[in-house]
């Protein structure tokens, strides 16, 4: 720490060495002041500045004011917009399209992506659909999230620092429950289910074919909600399910695939470059 602060200190004194040396090499002379002075004043003998002067001056300053302002709140939202997109969605995901957009051989590709330079995180995800209910007559459609509760030294996101109750360890309490999930504050209100309520869902990815029947009998799964998260998205906060990836393929019938690998770049505004440099790589 003390070292750090010495280099800061460091770091000021020269930026206040180079402000004075642009000041005293910049400063107008005579010719220049006198000029500036004789437009500033007005055409009497009053030494008063002049009202259309006066009203130049505060037109020009008001409207940069007006500039820097805008553009000040314009960049503060563009952030706050894409850490607020950022919170559950990577920088880029790996993904292969086709019958029942699953990842095989996950393993490969993620140790392949790890060993590209660039990529801070990498994890498998497992991304479904399905219905949710507290035990009421209302059911509510949800986006299934499965990831790995510890991805390493650094999350692919940044969604555990949004939690308001419980965590990413999706610890249960009742044996009764096939394991513990994290939802929404949002969703947690209209379903009234807060830490330690149990809530059904079912999957439409891992219903089952009932040769009896001659029909497709859904399954029904029993979780504990673990944990709350508020993100400050609408959509995240209100129909969003996030649990363990072993669980999530279990609930959407993927058994030992995933659906894809999501990464986290050391340069996010790059994704698009380094999605095609990777696809090509994926390729040889």
């Amino acid at each position: 720490m003390p070292i750090l602060m010495i280099v800061l200190q460091g770091l000021l004194w020269g930026a206040a060495v180079v402000a004075l040396v642009v000041i005293v090499t910049n400063w107008p002379g005579r010719l220049d002041l006198r000029i500036a002075m004789r437009y500033m004043k007005s055409r009497r003998s009053s030494r008063l500045v002049s009202l259309i002067t006066v009203i130049a001056v505060g037109g020009v300053t008001v409207g940069v004011a007006a500039l820097v302002t805008v553009l000040g709140i314009m960049n503060g939202m563009q952030n706050d917009l894409r850490e607020k997109i950022l919170v559950v969605s990577p920088h880029l995901r790996v993904l292969t399209y086709g019958e029942g957009l699953r990842l095989d051989d996950w393993h490969d590709v993620l140790a392949k992506v790890r060993r590209t330079p660039g990529v801070v995180a990498a994890a498998p995800f497992v991304l479904s659909q399905g219905l949710i209910s507290a035990g009421h007559d209302y059911a509510e459609g949800v986006a299934v999230i499965g990831i790995d509760p510890d991805t390493g030294t650094r999350a692919v996101t940044s969604l555990p620092h949004y939690f308001t109750k419980g965590d990413l360890t999706f610890r249960t309490t009742r044996p009764d429950v096939e394991g513990g999930i994290a939802i929404g504050t949002r969703l947690a209100s209209k379903l009234t289910a807060y830490p330690g309520d149990v809530v059904t869902m079912v999957a439409a990815a891992g219903s089952q074919y009932n040769r009896s029947l001659g029909t497709i009998q859904p399954k029904y799964r029993r979780y504990e909600v673990t944990g709350l998260f508020e993100t400050g998205m609408y959509d995240y906060d209100n129909s969003y399910v996030v649990m363990p990836r072993a669980k999530a393929q279990d609930f959407s019938g993927l058994g030992a695939a995933v659906t894809g690998i999501e990464v986290r770049l050391a340069q996010p505004e790059r994704a698009n470059e380094f999605g095609v440099q990777l696809e090509a790589q994926s390729r040889r």
